[in-house]
Protein backbone atom coordinates (compact mmCIF):
# COMPACT_ATOMS: atom_id res chain seq x y z
CA UNK A 1 0.00 0.00 0.00
CA UNK A 2 2.67 2.34 0.94
CA UNK A 3 4.38 1.45 -2.36
CA UNK A 4 1.20 2.60 -4.52
CA UNK A 5 1.00 5.48 -2.46
CA UNK A 6 4.44 7.13 -3.28
CA UNK A 7 3.52 5.88 -6.94
CA UNK A 8 0.50 7.87 -6.89
CA UNK A 9 2.31 11.17 -5.56
CA UNK A 10 5.32 10.90 -8.01
CA UNK A 11 2.82 11.00 -10.88
CA UNK A 12 1.02 13.87 -9.20
CA UNK A 13 4.06 15.50 -9.05
CA UNK A 14 5.31 14.88 -12.72
CA UNK A 15 2.28 16.33 -14.00
CA UNK A 16 2.49 19.24 -11.63
CA UNK A 17 5.51 19.83 -13.57
CA UNK A 18 4.43 18.94 -16.64
CA UNK A 19 1.95 21.46 -16.60
CA UNK A 20 4.26 24.35 -15.38
CA UNK A 21 6.69 23.36 -18.32
CA UNK A 22 3.45 23.65 -21.09
CA UNK A 23 2.27 26.81 -19.20
CA UNK A 24 6.26 28.43 -19.88
CA UNK A 25 5.92 26.81 -23.26
CA UNK A 26 3.05 28.38 -24.27
CA UNK A 27 3.69 31.89 -22.89
CA UNK A 28 6.95 31.80 -24.87
CA UNK A 29 5.62 30.68 -27.82
CA UNK A 30 2.74 33.30 -27.68
CA UNK A 31 5.55 36.52 -26.72
CA UNK A 32 7.68 35.17 -30.05
CA UNK A 33 4.89 35.25 -32.36
CA UNK A 34 3.62 38.68 -30.86
CA UNK A 35 7.17 39.97 -31.97
CA UNK A 36 7.08 38.60 -35.02
CA UNK A 37 3.94 38.84 -36.36
CA UNK A 38 2.04 42.13 -34.69
CA UNK A 39 5.21 44.27 -34.41
CA UNK A 40 5.82 45.91 -37.20
CA UNK A 41 9.39 45.74 -38.72
CA UNK A 42 11.07 48.67 -40.22
CA UNK A 43 13.80 48.97 -43.18
CA UNK A 44 17.35 50.56 -43.00
CA UNK A 45 16.96 54.30 -44.13
CA UNK A 46 19.46 53.30 -47.61
CA UNK A 47 19.30 50.12 -49.51
CA UNK A 48 22.71 49.88 -50.00
CA UNK A 49 25.05 48.44 -47.91
CA UNK A 50 25.30 50.09 -44.42
CA UNK A 51 29.09 50.45 -43.85
CA UNK A 52 31.53 52.95 -44.09
CA UNK A 53 31.02 56.13 -41.96
CA UNK A 54 27.76 56.84 -41.55
CA UNK A 55 25.48 59.39 -39.52
CA UNK A 56 22.09 60.70 -38.99
CA UNK A 57 20.14 63.34 -37.89
CA UNK A 58 17.45 62.25 -35.55
CA UNK A 59 14.72 65.40 -36.29
CA UNK A 60 11.90 64.36 -33.61
CA UNK A 61 11.99 68.26 -33.04
CA UNK A 62 10.75 68.75 -36.76
CA UNK A 63 6.86 68.96 -35.93
CA UNK A 64 7.00 71.51 -33.71
CA UNK A 65 10.24 73.05 -33.64
CA UNK A 66 11.64 73.32 -37.49
CA UNK A 67 15.34 73.88 -38.27
CA UNK A 68 15.91 73.47 -41.63
CA UNK A 69 19.22 75.83 -41.34
CA UNK A 70 20.78 72.98 -38.52
CA UNK A 71 19.60 70.26 -40.51
CA UNK A 72 21.45 71.46 -44.09
CA UNK A 73 24.69 72.71 -42.08
CA UNK A 74 25.46 69.90 -39.90
CA UNK A 75 24.74 67.66 -42.87
CA UNK A 76 27.09 69.28 -44.87
CA UNK A 77 29.47 69.57 -42.28
CA UNK A 78 29.25 65.53 -41.95
CA UNK A 79 29.30 64.60 -45.82
CA UNK A 80 32.56 66.64 -45.94
CA UNK A 81 34.63 65.01 -44.27
CA UNK A 82 33.01 61.46 -45.88
CA UNK A 83 29.73 60.72 -43.67
CA UNK A 84 26.83 59.04 -45.70
CA UNK A 85 24.40 61.09 -43.99
CA UNK A 86 20.44 59.95 -43.19
CA UNK A 87 17.77 62.36 -42.13
CA UNK A 88 14.93 61.25 -40.15
CA UNK A 89 12.10 63.55 -40.28
CA UNK A 90 9.76 64.39 -37.42
CA UNK A 91 6.99 61.71 -38.38
CA UNK A 92 9.08 58.68 -39.05
CA UNK A 93 10.59 58.86 -35.08
CA UNK A 94 8.06 55.63 -34.14
CA UNK A 95 9.51 53.18 -31.39
CA UNK A 96 9.86 50.73 -34.34
CA UNK A 97 12.70 53.06 -35.63
CA UNK A 98 14.17 53.49 -32.14
CA UNK A 99 14.11 49.54 -31.77
CA UNK A 100 16.21 49.07 -35.00
CA UNK A 101 18.48 52.26 -34.83
CA UNK A 102 21.53 49.81 -33.47
CA UNK A 103 21.28 47.52 -37.13
CA UNK A 104 22.18 51.01 -38.90
CA UNK A 105 25.49 51.27 -38.08
CA UNK A 106 25.77 54.04 -37.38
CA UNK A 107 28.86 55.99 -36.10
CA UNK A 108 27.34 59.40 -35.01
CA UNK A 109 23.43 59.59 -34.07
CA UNK A 110 22.44 63.40 -33.34
CA UNK A 111 19.06 63.01 -31.12
CA UNK A 112 17.30 65.96 -32.25
CA UNK A 113 15.13 64.45 -29.88
CA UNK A 114 12.71 66.02 -27.12
CA UNK A 115 13.54 64.42 -23.41
CA UNK A 116 11.02 63.16 -20.72
CA UNK A 117 12.39 63.59 -16.93
CA UNK A 118 11.23 61.36 -14.42
CA UNK A 119 12.43 62.85 -11.40
CA UNK A 120 10.76 59.66 -9.04
CA UNK A 121 12.72 57.16 -10.91
CA UNK A 122 15.39 59.20 -11.51
CA UNK A 123 15.48 58.56 -15.19
CA UNK A 124 14.92 59.91 -18.53
CA UNK A 125 13.13 59.04 -22.19
CA UNK A 126 13.35 60.19 -25.13
CA UNK A 127 10.01 61.28 -26.86
CA UNK A 128 8.70 59.18 -30.11
CA UNK A 129 6.15 60.97 -32.31
CA UNK A 130 3.91 57.87 -32.24
CA UNK A 131 1.09 58.92 -30.52
CA UNK A 132 0.34 56.55 -27.49
CA UNK A 133 -2.08 53.31 -27.15
CA UNK A 134 -2.75 51.06 -25.37
CA UNK A 135 -3.69 48.02 -27.82
CA UNK A 136 -0.08 48.51 -29.28
CA UNK A 137 3.24 47.08 -27.87
CA UNK A 138 0.97 45.06 -25.12
CA UNK A 139 4.03 43.46 -23.89
CA UNK A 140 6.48 46.30 -23.20
CA UNK A 141 3.60 48.16 -21.87
CA UNK A 142 2.94 45.60 -19.14
CA UNK A 143 6.63 45.07 -18.70
CA UNK A 144 7.04 48.93 -18.37
CA UNK A 145 10.02 48.80 -21.11
CA UNK A 146 7.61 51.33 -23.42
CA UNK A 147 7.16 55.05 -21.39
CA UNK A 148 4.40 57.47 -22.32
CA UNK A 149 5.24 61.02 -22.51
CA UNK A 150 3.44 64.34 -22.89
CA UNK A 151 4.56 67.88 -24.02
CA UNK A 152 4.31 70.20 -20.40
CA UNK A 153 4.16 72.95 -22.73
CA UNK A 154 0.60 73.52 -23.91
CA UNK A 155 2.07 76.04 -26.58
CA UNK A 156 3.76 72.89 -27.96
CA UNK A 157 0.90 70.28 -28.40
CA UNK A 158 -2.33 69.80 -26.90
CA UNK A 159 -2.96 66.73 -24.42
CA UNK A 160 -2.06 64.30 -26.85
CA UNK A 161 0.60 61.33 -24.92
CA UNK A 162 3.54 59.60 -26.60
CA UNK A 163 5.09 56.34 -26.72
CA UNK A 164 8.78 57.13 -24.91
CA UNK A 165 11.54 55.31 -25.37
CA UNK A 166 13.44 54.31 -21.64
CA UNK A 167 16.75 53.28 -20.46
CA UNK A 168 14.96 49.61 -20.45
CA UNK A 169 13.79 50.02 -23.60
CA UNK A 170 17.20 50.50 -24.69
CA UNK A 171 18.67 47.28 -23.07
CA UNK A 172 15.67 44.92 -24.00
CA UNK A 173 13.98 45.87 -26.68
CA UNK A 174 16.33 47.29 -29.18
CA UNK A 175 17.71 44.65 -32.04
CA UNK A 176 21.51 44.14 -32.50
CA UNK A 177 24.64 46.67 -31.14
CA UNK A 178 26.29 49.86 -31.50
CA UNK A 179 28.89 49.98 -33.21
CA UNK A 180 31.25 52.37 -30.60
CA UNK A 181 29.04 54.92 -31.82
CA UNK A 182 29.22 58.79 -30.04
CA UNK A 183 25.46 59.66 -29.57
CA UNK A 184 24.67 63.67 -28.92
CA UNK A 185 21.42 63.60 -27.15
CA UNK A 186 20.20 67.40 -27.69
CA UNK A 187 16.86 67.30 -25.56
CA UNK A 188 16.53 68.88 -22.28
CA UNK A 189 18.46 67.01 -18.90
CA UNK A 190 19.27 64.34 -21.62
CA UNK A 191 22.29 63.98 -18.93
CA UNK A 192 20.80 64.91 -15.65
CA UNK A 193 20.82 61.51 -14.89
CA UNK A 194 23.20 58.57 -15.79
CA UNK A 195 20.87 55.90 -16.73
CA UNK A 196 20.06 56.48 -20.10
CA UNK A 197 23.76 56.85 -21.18
CA UNK A 198 24.52 53.20 -19.07
CA UNK A 199 22.22 52.09 -21.03
CA UNK A 200 23.03 53.16 -24.31
CA UNK A 201 26.78 52.46 -23.77
CA UNK A 202 26.17 49.06 -22.41
CA UNK A 203 24.40 48.35 -26.06
CA UNK A 204 27.72 48.93 -27.65
CA UNK A 205 27.83 53.24 -27.93
CA UNK A 206 31.34 54.79 -27.31
CA UNK A 207 30.68 58.15 -25.59
CA UNK A 208 27.69 60.31 -25.11
CA UNK A 209 26.67 63.90 -25.00
CA UNK A 210 23.95 65.43 -23.14
CA UNK A 211 22.40 68.87 -20.96
CA UNK A 212 22.53 68.66 -17.40
CA UNK A 213 19.18 70.79 -17.45
CA UNK A 214 16.30 72.16 -19.58
CA UNK A 215 17.64 73.64 -22.67
CA UNK A 216 15.69 75.79 -25.61
CA UNK A 217 15.36 74.59 -28.93
CA UNK A 218 17.59 77.81 -29.83
CA UNK A 219 20.32 77.19 -27.77
CA UNK A 220 20.82 73.50 -28.45
CA UNK A 221 20.71 73.97 -31.93
CA UNK A 222 23.81 76.18 -31.70
CA UNK A 223 25.61 74.65 -29.29
CA UNK A 224 25.48 70.80 -31.03
CA UNK A 225 26.54 72.77 -34.47
CA UNK A 226 29.48 74.30 -32.75
CA UNK A 227 30.26 70.81 -31.52
CA UNK A 228 30.22 68.99 -34.39
CA UNK A 229 32.43 71.47 -35.43
CA UNK A 230 35.48 71.08 -33.12
CA UNK A 231 34.53 67.02 -33.27
CA UNK A 232 34.70 66.64 -36.76
CA UNK A 233 36.77 69.76 -38.35
CA UNK A 234 38.92 70.56 -35.73
CA UNK A 235 39.06 66.81 -34.73
CA UNK A 236 39.15 67.62 -31.03
CA UNK A 237 38.60 65.20 -28.14
CA UNK A 238 35.38 64.72 -26.44
CA UNK A 239 36.74 66.79 -23.46
CA UNK A 240 38.22 69.36 -25.70
CA UNK A 241 35.41 69.99 -27.92
CA UNK A 242 32.68 70.24 -25.08
CA UNK A 243 34.69 72.42 -23.21
CA UNK A 244 35.64 74.56 -26.56
CA UNK A 245 31.93 74.51 -27.22
CA UNK A 246 30.47 75.78 -23.95
CA UNK A 247 33.53 78.21 -23.72
CA UNK A 248 32.17 79.87 -27.29
CA UNK A 249 28.40 79.30 -26.61
CA UNK A 250 28.14 79.48 -22.99
CA UNK A 251 25.33 77.78 -20.55
CA UNK A 252 21.58 78.09 -21.96
CA UNK A 253 20.79 81.72 -21.04
CA UNK A 254 16.95 80.69 -19.68
CA UNK A 255 18.13 77.63 -17.93
CA UNK A 256 21.79 77.90 -16.87
CA UNK A 257 22.06 73.94 -18.68
CA UNK A 258 25.61 73.20 -19.91
CA UNK A 259 26.70 70.15 -22.32
CA UNK A 260 28.46 67.52 -20.12
CA UNK A 261 29.37 64.10 -21.93
CA UNK A 262 29.61 60.14 -20.72
CA UNK A 263 31.68 57.94 -19.49
CA UNK A 264 34.41 60.29 -18.35
CA UNK A 265 37.03 57.05 -19.41
CA UNK A 266 35.97 58.89 -23.22
CA UNK A 267 37.51 62.16 -22.95
CA UNK A 268 40.31 61.10 -25.16
CA UNK A 269 37.82 59.83 -27.85
CA UNK A 270 38.28 61.56 -31.36
CA UNK A 271 35.84 60.69 -34.17
CA UNK A 272 38.33 60.59 -36.85
CA UNK A 273 41.03 58.39 -34.68
CA UNK A 274 38.21 55.98 -33.44
CA UNK A 275 35.85 55.69 -37.02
Amino acid sequence: MRTNGMNKKRINKTKVVLTVLLVILISTTIYITYITVFMPQTEPPHDEGLTGKRAVIVDQLSLNHPNQTFVDLNMKTLQDYGYTVDYIPGEKVTVEFFRNLPTYNYKIIILRVHVAESIEMQQTAFFTNEEYSESKYIVEQMSQTLGVAKYPDSNLSDDTTYFAISPRFIQNSMIGEFNDTAIIMMGCFSLKYPKMAEALITKGANVCVGWNETVSATHTDYATSVLIEHLIVNNESISQAVYNTMTEVGIDPNYYSSLKYYPQEAKDTTLKTNY
